[in-house]
């Protein structure tokens, strides 16, 4: 095998007839500053002597040639041609640009800690890849127009001096990565565009780009695992709209973008989404906030546990933005499913429990790890420890082995251990959700705060109706000694044939026709309202020896104060909450 390294070798392998029409024509364009089209300038399929072009020749090209063939200062410019061997420039530093288009590699391109000033392949096809971990491209990366790579596209840790384009190409791997551009630097943007297609994972992780991530009209397709990751990854703006598939996972956990500029759509395609941590600093268009929400909905857990985050980020930039209503419903279901989280968890563990309960009548090991193996929660190993010591072990022959009918008692020692478990955490589930329910229904958790307005007009309603109910039935009575005591009250109190002395005694007509007249709306403010006055309550009193309504309405009035309490103090304290947000 040739081995070209100087003018020498080139000479001795014409002289040996070494060197294809292709390579003679190649070694003339790199001298003259022309671009070496061979055949009709297409990707070809074969080799041929108008076509094959020597790696190794290649290689001494890329770095320059020497004195006694000078490449000139463009570069080199290579299209249509066939490499055969692996192109091995592992820690070389190319001369100009490195341009080969529609190129066909059979085997592997190695590039590691290389630098070049350019390095384009489109529309070449690269069978095993290309490995360039650490490479630094002063320039731009071109890796578009129909490229196709049916190995790893490896630029691990890169420095790209402009921009990284992939658009229209094609990356197609049997398993694992098929592009690679973890931990690297892009000055520019980077394009997974416009027919860019992946058929294995395509990892950005920790990546920084100073410009866009676009990836319209993009396909990603991974039949389990991470399709797109995009952890901790740094960008200017990631564009995620029209997207034409995605299978697998889409990781967005701890990345940042300026902007972000994406469409429903493109979200519904996503299977598997991850976005805690994920921040953005705008949104192009925020859309319908129902739409937003099953986005977030999507992603709102890390390893199975909710995480409030995403919400959170969302809210502050509508908020930012001005969209102070939307920033409201978004925060509001937020809170929402946060609390949700804590009962369905609560849930699970009663699930847990109770299988376990139901095992213990008949152990079944089996069965047990089946189901420990699909829980693989925390509880379930502690229960799952307690169950081994009393069911498994306890059975093995063992010199202090516990009698059956110890066994038995610990078994049922077990059971209502949980079933004890289980009844605290069903107290525990259902205050938990009648908690939620209130400060949902009272004050949108503390979002919007009059919503209590209307639970206080609700309240007064009700203590009105009462109050009303209680007044015709003549259960009421001036709230005054004075008045009690005196002989014309006396009267009227006595006389059995008056159904209802307050009335009689306060119409125009009776001796109290000065005093406060009652109104029962007035009257169930003034009980329910506890930061105001009007007099009502003041001035009457429900009678508990008089009927069933001024008995009922007697023992209400603490029912309402203290709703009215708890329903303003809510309020007043999201307001002031608000106030301190903002």
């Amino acid at each position: 095998m040739r081995n070209i390294r100087s003018y020498a070798d080139i000479e001795a392998a014409h002289a040996a007839g070494e060197l294809t029409p292709a390579e003679e024509k190649l070694i003339e364009c790199c001298q003259s500053g022309e671009g070496c089209i061979l055949g009709d300038g297409k990707r070809p399929s074969a080799p041929s002597p108008e076509r094959s072009v020597g790696a190794d020749l290649l290689r001494y090209l890329i770095l320059g040639g020497c004195d006694g063939c000078r490449v000139h200062d463009k570069g080199v410019w290579l299209g249509g041609a066939y490499i055969a061997e692996p192109l091995d420039l592992r820690f070389a530093t190319a001369k100009g640009a490195t341009t080969l288009d529609h190129c066909h590699f059979e085997q592997r391109i190695s590039a590691q800690n290389s630098v070049f000033d350019q390095l384009s392949l489109s529309s070449s096809y690269l069978s095993k890849g290309i490995f360039a971990q650490g490479v630094r491209v002063q320039g731009s990366v071109f890796l578009d127009g129909g490229l196709t790579a049916t190995g790893i596209v490896d630029f691990d840790s890169a420095d790209i001096g402009q921009v990284l384009t992939c658009q229209g190409s094609r990356f197609n791997v049997a398993e694992g990565d098929a592009l690679n551009v973890q931990r690297a630097k892009v000055a520019g943007s980077v394009f997974l565009s416009e027919g860019f297609s992946a058929k294995g994972s395509v990892d950005f992780n920790n990546a920084i780009i100073g410009g866009q991530l676009d990836c319209e009209r993009g396909s990603f397709r991974l039949e389990r695992g991470r399709a797109l990751g995009l952890q901790d990854t740094r960008a200017n703006a990631l564009f995620w709209r029209h997207v034409t598939a995605i299978n697998g996972e889409l990781d967005l956990n701890g990345a940042h973008f300026s902007a972000l500029t994406d469409d429903p759509s493109s979200w519904d395609k996503v299977q598997e989404l991850s976005l805690v941590g994920l921040t953005y600093d705008h949104i192009a268009n925020p859309g319908d906030m129902s739409k937003r929400l099953e986005w977030l909905g999507k992603g709102d857990r890390m390893n199975g546990e909710f995480s409030p985050q995403p919400y959170t980020r969302l809210a502050n930039v509508l908020r930012a933005m001005g969209h102070d209503r939307d920033a409201r419903t978004v925060s509001v279901e937020g809170e929402a499913r946060h609390r949700r989280s804590e009962w369905v968890d609560l849930e699970t563990l009663r699930a847990e429990r109770s299988a376990l309960r139901h095992f213990l009548k008949s152990p079944d090991q089996d069965l047990w790890d089946t189901y420990v193996k699909a829980t693989a929660s925390d509880q379930s190993d502690q229960i799952y420890d307690r169950y081994q010591r009393i069911c498994v072990d306890a059975t093995k022959d063992h010199p202090n082995r516990p009698s059956e009918d110890q066994l038995a008692l610990a078994k049922i020692g077990l059971r209502y251990d949980l079933q004890w478990l289980n009844a605290k955490d069903k107290l525990r589930i259902h205050w938990l959700k009648a908690k939620s329910f209130g400060l949902r229904w009272l004050v949108g958790y503390g979002y919007q705060p009059f919503n209590s307005l209307w639970s206080l007009a609700a309240l007064v309603l009700l203590a009105a109706f009462v109050s009303q109910m209680a007044w015709r039935a003549g259960d009421f009575a001036p709230n005054s000694d004075v008045i009690l005591s005196t002989a014309e009250w006396q009267r009227l109190a006595e006389d059995e044939g008056i159904a209802n002395p307050a009335r009689a005694w306060s119409d125009k007509h009776g001796k109290g026709r000065d005093y406060e007249s009652f109104n029962a709306l007035a009257y169930g403010f003034d009980v329910v309202v506890p930061i105001v006055n009007i007099g009502q309550e003041a001035a009457w009193a429900p009678s508990t020896a008089r009927g069933l309504w001024g008995w009922h309405l007697w023992w209400l009035r603490w029912v309402f104060t203290v709703f009215g309490w708890i329903v303003t103090a809510l309020g007043a304290a999201a307001i002031a909450g608000i106030i301190r947000r903002e």
